[in-house]
């Protein structure tokens, strides 16, 4: 699944059939130390089709996410202290294709909305809408900061988080922004208010 930020541990998603149903499957995350190949932590995980996952708080947890890519299901996702494997947290993402990544001691997700068809159209029963990129807090999943990514029509678009989740870069055809994320002063879609660099 992944490499530590230090480099010193890999998360494992050991999966294998299940007696439910063709479709879904049971999962062991395992953390492996890289050095000596001991086992770290391990914890089994709800049945799904597959996992996502992404070390957090500077490689002091672990958060996972069933089904990534399923846009009719809600995601929850769950963060765990590798330490102990106690839950640190569990939060719900609405429906549509989700990506988790982390930044520091905060979690970087990104989310596409969804509206699901009553009936088929050209193949398809849904409709992906906009995609926004979120810093939210590891402990609670609320969102600290928000930021619309444009449709592929924009090619020269382009968006970054400083590795401490501190500072956000974002490029455009016409210019290089620079923000300073505060903690709490950002409500969700809302614009940053602390511009760095124009």
């Amino acid at each position: 699944m992944q490499v530590s930020p230090d480099g010193r541990m890999l998360a494992l998603d050991l999966s294998g059939a299940s007696g439910k149903s063709p479709l879904l499957r049971s999962h062991d995350v395992v953390v492996l130390n890289i050095a000596d190949r001991t086992e770290v932590a391990r914890w089994s995980l709800p049945e799904a089709m597959a996992y996502g996952g992404t070390f957090a708080n500077s490689g002091k947890a672990f958060c996972t996410v069933p089904d990534p890519t399923n846009v009719n299901s809600e995601h929850e996702v769950v963060c765990r202290n590798i330490i102990g494997s106690d839950v640190i947290s569990k939060f719900i993402v609405p429906k549509g294709p989700v990506g988790i990544g982390a930044t520091g001691d905060k979690l970087l997700l990104r989310h596409s909305g969804v509206a699901i068809l009553p009936f088929r159209l050209f193949g398809t029963n849904y409709i992906l809408g906009g995609t926004n990129q979120y810093i939210s807090d590891l402990q609670t999943g609320r969102a600290i900061a928000a930021w619309q990514i444009p449709t592929m029509d924009d090619v020269n678009f382009a968006s970054s988080v400083s590795e401490d989740g501190r500072m956000v870069a974002i490029a455009d055809s016409g210019s290089i922004r620079v923000y300073q994320v505060s903690n709490g002063s950002l409500p969700t879609g809302a614009a940053f208010h602390h511009r760095l660099l124009d």
